[in-house]
């Protein structure tokens, strides 16, 4: 049951709408936000808005290999995740004069993840690979010795020509 609050009840004041939960009355309270030119009311038709990808400290990283061989593969890392952050992958862009296989996974203390995605890029492309979320692959810095970061494990799929091989990793951390 609401009771509502009389500001100044001498006078007359404002009402201020309330909630009783059975324990205390409780004052209810919107919210809006800014939306261009207008305040708009929070609600289930406007919620408010939120950017879960929203960059707070952008970051690249280049690894490259020179004549990977002929159906050969080689693990290409990011830089190490600064001390105190977690490293959220953005996206990853590779290139090769020949078609590559590139599997995903995160390094902890040196250690990686078993394979978290798998991509497959062509000759003579650059492939810039958006990841669905900032929120999908991440990877928190440790104190302990060793690599904390992402790693890109390619894999010459050309059966007689060698390449070099590029990984690009873009990522936040927080």
């Amino acid at each position: 049951m609401a009771n509502n609050i009389v500001l100044d009840p001498g006078s007359g004041g404002d009402t201020l709408a309330t909630f009783d939960d059975g324990t205390a009355e409780h004052q209810k309270v919107l919210f809006e936000f800014f939306d261009s030119s207008a305040a708009v009311l929070v609600g289930k038709s406007t919620p408010l808005p939120v950017d879960p990808d929203s960059i707070t400290a952008a970051k690249t990283s280049l690894a490259t290999s020179t004549a990977l061989a002929a159906t050969s593969s080689i693990d290409l890392d990011s830089a190490q995740i600064s001390s105190g952050t977690t490293g959220q992958l953005i996206g990853l862009m590779i290139a090769s004069s020949v078609p590559l296989k590139a599997v995903l996974k995160t390094v902890l203390n040196a250690v990686e993840s078993s394979d978290l995605a798998v991509f497959f890029t062509q000759a003579a492309n650059n492939e810039l690979i958006k990841m669905p979320s900032k929120l999908f692959f991440t990877q928190a810095e440790s104190v302990t010795v060793g690599l904390d970061g992402f790693r890109v494990t390619v894999t010459n799929l050309d059966g007689t020509a060698a390449s070099d091989v590029y990984c690009t990793f873009f990522y936040d951390e927080v």
